[in-house]
């Protein structure tokens, strides 16, 4: 007996406690034509729900107008128990029809089949991956046995799944299969065909069912669940990236690497957008197509950015301009080098920056991060890096100090150095210069504008290279338990000192990788970088890591704190951190936050008056074994070529920065007496205010010459004394707009490395070409005396001669030779004589440190 013949009312129980598990299949947004059974309806969700489907349950097949298909993957189409209400109406028909074909799908079960085998459903009969057919068989136990293997249909079934067939006069239809559907799974039942057939219908997918998907069937977990699986292979496709990988990970721009894609449902013909950042970069960017398959290879264009490019997303489409979903998040890196500016190094290859004429290297660590149990310790080696190649392209962070607005700034991970090499390198190895940079030992890094290296590199042929160091608390904090920390070096408060040292370490080993000469190795600075290189020159340990010196406005001459000094000052640190505790108090020490070492004893600005916390090296009896005014005295020194000098008009920054309104001639003689003591009467009979513009010009020249002009006249006596070559030099070139007719203490550093004048120090101005004319003049001098020892070259007849400092050994036989660095270079003689001659019996302290000067 047909079955459309058959009147049949199906009674539906409820059978409630079925478990499930859920998450074995995809979810999707899941459309139920009602099955005209509430009940029937409620076991659909429930099974649906619980594998992760979004159900909404829709009117009954009958009624479908095409309503409620906007946000669905997929329809369910079960006329179970409204079968006899009728066909669907022609406008449901056709909006399911262009569901599928854009990519929907469908999963419907042998009813449908049989129906439209008696004129049901006509539009949609070419939706189905089976033919109309009405033969049909009745069997109540039913074995459906895999036929074909699919990842998300097979997802978490056995081979073969056993259920009871709701019992119905024609249970199971004889499916027809159509020509290129897949038969996934071939029934036992009494039609003895397929069970579980489907096929692609444009961009969609239809799955049927030989049974007839009512609740006998429902209620097997097993069944349910196989149900739940033809959703999600009938339903939009979901496509999901879970792995990407580059072939090589490490190539040269303009070569080629393989991108590939694993993932849920993606293929050869699949879409693939990426989301990433490109090297040194914290913000994400989007690429659309950016390849078609799972495996492509790319040409990495010549001019890609050299660095570590990062894949932080990937989102697959089938249809090329469909770019509506989520990425998913994924994480793969590919290297980019450069042809140029790729060096080895017995650590590993380093990529620098294309600069033209030069390349520079930003941020190569030269040692171990002084971070945890090495904060307050001396540096150790830097470990290799973990990549094949180093990408030395962005500037490293500064050490921790104040930034300009007071802050707290910078990083404890700071021991890192900037190289700037020219390209054009010749058969001989470059002279190298390692400059220490400024800041009063609390400020600046190597990233300072004023030192930049590029134009040194490419005009004079020199590798330079600027190394961090740790400031303040962190480089130069003294204290008892350090110094008894290792029983084999007794000594602390050194630490960005020997940071220094370790950079001319790695200098030595590894220059050569950058063209430079480890035999020619010059270290310069200006103030604090300046005195730092001094203390190099008096201390042992620093033997055979420089072979020439260039001391800039300071000289590292006038009296340092002691070892007993420091360690009372890093006893009040410790105190006012809150470590009081002798057993505890490294420990205590050490697990402070930056923000509290730094706010412990904030540093004020160098001024003649200053009251803050000064955080200078130490006089240990190790690293500097003794004052080193004294061992310049006793000739106890490394015997190198230097070159030193001041700026004519240095003592001005500091006293307009304590009397920025001027002072008064009690005021004048007050501040004598409080930082020359029992000498100023003495003082004031050499400086008397009547004879300057004001007292305050009276003051600024007392603390240029003794600060700065006399010091560098004095060590270049005690260097020359010693039988070495020392070449001094006075930078008088005012620039207007700049420092008010004045030359001030921080100018020359510019001038040397043909930099322009940018905030905070000393202010903003472009090199005019008068500047560039003498920054010329001194950039060669510097180069060559790096190069030589000696700043003359005899073929260079446009250069002025440079006389090496010679003391007068009688009057009119020879005398204490300068250079004058000014828009026209000349030589001068006895720098500042006559207040020089007076100031040299004395020993004085800093005018710009925290104790009066005549304080012993």
């Amino acid at each position: 007996m047909l079955k459309a013949w058959i009147k049949v009312i199906l009674v539906f129980g409820i059978v409630a406690g079925v478990a499930l598990s859920s998450g074995d299949a995809f979810g999707h947004n899941v459309l139920v034509l009602s099955t005209g059974s509430a009940t029937l309806d409620s076991r659909f969700q429930n099974v649906l729900r619980a594998y992760g489907h979004v159900v909404t349950i829709g009117t009954a097949y009958s009624r479908f107008d095409g309503a409620g298909l906007n946000g669905q993957d997929a329809v369910l189409l079960l006329p179970n128990v409204n079968w006899s209400a009728g066909d669907m109406p022609l406008s449901g028909q056709t909006a399911l029809v262009n569901f599928v074909s854009s990519g929907g799908g469908l999963v419907t079960s042998e009813w449908t089949v049989w129906m439209s085998a008696f004129g049901s459903f006509t539009n949609l009969v070419p939706l189905f991956a089976v033919q109309p057919h009405t033969g049909y068989g009745e069997s109540l136990a039913i074995t459906y046995v895999q036929a074909a293997a699919d990842p998300i249909l097979n997802k978490g079934l056995p081979s073969s799944i056993n259920f009871v067939a709701d019992y119905v006069e024609g249970t199971e239809t004889l499916l027809v299969p159509r020509p290129n559907s897949t038969t996934f799974y071939h029934s036992t039942g009494s039609a003895r065909g397929a069970g579980v057939v489907g096929w692609q219908f444009g961009s969609g997918r239809v799955i049927q069912f030989s049974t007839l998907l009512g609740d006998s069937e429902l209620a097997d977990v097993t069944f349910g669940h196989l149900v739940s699986n033809a959703v999600s292979l009938a339903g939009k496709l979901r496509l999901t990236v879970n792995q990407m990988s580059f072939e090589p990970a490490i190539v040269r721009a303009s070569n080629y690497s393989t991108a590939r894609f694993t993932g849920e449902s993606i293929a050869d013909d699949t879409y693939l957008d990426v989301r990433f950042r490109a090297p040194g970069s914290t913000t994400d960017e989007v690429a659309l197509n950016w390849q078609q398959g799972v495996s492509v290879e790319h040409s990495i264009p010549s001019g890609s950015a050299p660095g570590i490019w990062t894949i932080t997303g990937a989102r697959a489409h089938q249809n090329k301009d469909d770019h509506d979903g989520d990425f998913d998040p994924i994480s793969a890196t590919l290297a980019v080098t450069q042809a140029s500016c790729l060096v080895t190094t017995a650590a590993g290859d380093i990529q620098g920056v294309d600069l033209g004429a030069s390349c520079a290297f930003l941020g190569v660590p030269y040692a171990a991060a002084p971070i945890g149990g090495l904060r307050w310790k001396p540096p150790q080696p830097a470990p290799k890096w973990s990549s094949p190649v180093l990408f030395a392209t962005t500037p490293p962070s500064n050490c921790t100090s104040f930034n300009q607005a007071g802050l707290p700034a910078g990083s404890e991970d700071c021991l890192r150095l900037n190289i700037w090499m020219p390209k054009a390198i010749s058969t001989t190895s470059q002279p190298v210069i390692v400059w220490l940079h400024t800041g009063g030992f609390v400020a600046a890094s190597a990233n300072f504008a004023g030192h930049n290296g590029q134009q040194m590199a490419e005009r004079e042929g020199v590798v330079v290279v600027a190394p961090n160091y740790r400031l303040g608390p962190f480089g130069l904090m003294a204290h008892p338990a350090l110094t008894g920390e290792n029983a084999g070096y007794r000594s602390s408060g050194n630490y960005g000192f020997l940071d220094q040292r370790a950079a001319l370490t790695w200098v030595r080993d590894n220059i050569s990788s950058f063209g430079g000469d480890a035999g020619k190795v010059t270290i310069g600075g200006q103030s604090a970088g300046a005195h730092s290189v001094s203390l190099h020159v008096v201390s042992p340990g620093s033997a055979g890591l420089f072979q020439r010196a260039i001391m800039e406005s300071g000289y590292a001459s006038t009296r340092w704190k002691t070892i007993v000094e420091a360690e009372s000052q890093g006893n009040d640190f410790a105190i006012a951190l809150g470590c009081t505790n002798p057993a505890q108090v490294l420990a205590c020490l050490r697990s402070k936050s930056r923000e509290d070492v730094l706010r412990a004893a904030p540093p004020g600005r160098e001024e003649f008056i200053e009251t803050a916390n000064r955080w200078n090296p130490v006089v240990d009896g190790f690293e500097i074994p003794d004052q080193p005014r004294l061992l310049y005295e006793q000739g106890a020194f490394n015997r190198v070529p230097i070159l030193l000098g001041a700026n004519r008009d240095e003592g001005w920054t500091y006293v307009d920065r304590s009397f920025p309104s001027g002072l008064t001639e009690s005021q004048y003689q007050s501040a004598i007496e409080t930082e020359f003591g029992g000498v100023t009467a003495s003082i004031l009979a050499r400086y008397p205010a009547r004879e300057f513009p004001s007292p305050k010009e009276a003051l600024a020249q007392l603390t240029g010459d003794v600060e700065y002009i006399c010091e560098a006249a004095r060590l270049a006596e005690l260097v020359e004394r010693s039988g070495q070559r020392v070449y001094l030099y006075s930078l008088e070139y005012v620039m207007e707009g700049l420092a008010a007719n004045r030359v001030i203490h921080g100018l020359d550093t510019n001038l040397v490395f043909r930099n322009n004048y940018v905030a905070p120090n000393p202010g903003n101005r472009v090199l005019t070409a008068s500047d560039l004319a003498l920054s010329s003049a001194v950039s060669r001098y510097w180069a060559r005396f790096a190069a030589s020892g000696d700043p003359n070259v005899p073929k260079d007849e446009g250069a002025v001669q440079w006389s090496a400092f010679r003391r007068p050994i009688a009057p009119g036989i020879a005398s204490d030779q300068y250079l004058i660095l000014d828009s026209v270079i000349r030589e001068g003689k006895r720098l500042r004589g006559a207040q020089c001659d007076f100031l040299r019996p004395f020993f004085f302290r800093s005018i710009v440190g925290a104790v009066s000067a005549s304080m012993p």
